[in-house]
């Protein structure tokens, strides 16, 4: 397994500067590092940030043998929407922003992994929206996995109906539950295996 440390997060360099945070540069960091590893027969599974990454990396061609997206509906793929924006405020305003207990969640996690708050908007100015046409010329095999309290980023169902090889998977828990319950881990363990 290999788990790239992106860009803003980690170890990884955490620019400030706007021109460091480019239209679409998550997905150029991973495309640089399938292309230094010479990877050409891999799968590809993505969390939120990293599932809107690994659709970005398919639109702009990768062609993994099989993909998960994870924490991603259809709307949280084609556009940044409401979880964004709550996310930039929350990351400006900390616990004045609209959603105190969201400010003061972010800040703890920046404030415990080290992170800058600049680096982390950029992370969200760099977000390249997505075509519904884009996603409908996508054949590899994806599972969509959402939980069905995960509200902000739309649905798999129409992720599914757009992406002509995605099978979507709703499995209980908010967008923080769903990717630490053993169901999530299960689901792709299958469906990559």
């Amino acid at each position: 397994m290999i788990a790239p440390d992106c860009r803003g997060h980690g170890l990884s360099a955490a620019p400030t500067e706007p021109a460091d945070w480019p239209p679409d540069v998550m997905a150029a960091d991973v495309e640089a590092l399938i292309g230094q590893l010479g990877l050409v027969d891999y799968d590809l599974a993505g969390y939120s940030m990293g599932g809107r990454t690994a659709a970005r990396l398919m639109v702009r061609g990768a062609r993994p043998r099989r993909c998960v997206l994870g924490g991603m509906g259809d709307l949280g793929v084609m556009q940044a929407g409401p979880r964004a924006a709550a996310f930039e405020d929350a990351i400006r305003n900390g616990p004045d922003a609209a959603d105190p207990t969201m400010g003061r969640a972010i800040h703890r996690l920046i404030d415990a992994q080290g992170l800058k708050p600049a680096a982390m908007l950029g992370v969200l100015a760099a977000f390249a929206p997505t075509s519904r046409d884009e996603l409908a010329g996508v054949p590899t095999p994806t599972l969509a996995i959402l939980g069905d309290a995960d509200l902000d980023n739309g649905s798999v169902e129409a992720l599914a109906e757009i992406m002509p090889a995605c099978r979507p998977l709703r499995l209980p828990g908010d967008h923080a539950g769903v990717v630490a319950s053993p169901a999530f881990r299960e689901a792709i363990v299958r469906f990559l295996g």
